[in-house]
């Protein structure tokens, strides 16, 4: 009797054990499936800023940062020349040729950290030869609070 109870605990067990090896296999794809898309918003970014430099006309463009990560990924940082992703032994770069101006709430700072809830606005300026790019990171409610001011003063 001992034994027939002994073996439906190991039965039990075992179950357990391939169902959590299960899981967690599904838990590494959908990881992997968000790193990928973190890669691609870091990639848009840098190709925008790169564009924005060489353009002949200046410019504006303005990104939501729920557009560039994935619900619940890991924040972006800019640096002057590159875009992180993730930290510590994890971080992933990608590259940026054209130098940046980094602005935050209206102060030039050395990186920025780029979270779900941000704004950013990515302006080029000055002649061909000197064009300047700009990025600066607001709140999304000053963009949204700023956007329909604009498009009020449109509407009178």
């Amino acid at each position: 009797m001992i034994e027939l109870i002994m073996s439906r605990v190991w039965l039990v067990i075992a179950g357990l054990m391939v169902t959590g090896a299960v899981l967690y296999s599904f838990g590494a794809l959908d990881d992997r499936g968000r790193s990928a898309s973190e890669m691609e918003g870091a990639k848009s970014l840098a190709r925008s800023i790169e564009v924005l430099r060489t353009d002949v006309c200046e410019g504006t463009l303005v990104f939501e940062a729920k557009d560039l990560l994935p619900a619940g990924g890991d924040a972006l940082r800019v640096f002057n020349g590159s875009i992180w992703i993730g930290e510590g032994r994890t971080a992933r770069a990608v590259d940026m040729s054209s130098p940046v101006v980094l602005i935050s709430d209206g102060v030039r700072v050395d990186q920025l950290i780029i979270h779900e809830g941000d704004a950013l606005t990515v302006r080029s300026f000055g002649t061909l030869e000197e064009r300047k790019v700009q990025l600066e990171k607001v709140s999304a409610m000053n963009l949204t609070v700023s956007t329909n001011f604009l498009h009020s003063s449109f509407v009178l």
